[in-house]
């Protein structure tokens, strides 16, 4: 599986927050939730969801937004 930075790159944002998710859950249990690394694992998690939550946000306008032009030729 490639690591979540290049499925976020790939816009795979959910698949890429799992692996963050899982990967906060481990440095949290072994270096304890204030390790440099538990936190930059926590910053990464936060952005792969806000990047999930922009696509889905788009992709409900563009859906919005076909649905009118169909409805227009009707």
């Amino acid at each position: 599986s490639p690591p979540p930075e290049a499925l976020g790159r790939m816009g795979e944002y959910g698949r890429a927050a799992e692996l963050h998710r899982q990967t906060l859950d481990d440095r949290t249990r072994v270096l304890g939730p204030d390790h440099p690394l538990t936190v930059t694992s926590r910053q990464a998690l936060a952005a792969a969801l806000a990047a999930s939550r922009t696509k889905r946000r788009r992709r409900g306008r563009w859906l919005r937004g076909t649905r009118g032009l169909m409805n227009d030729r009707g």
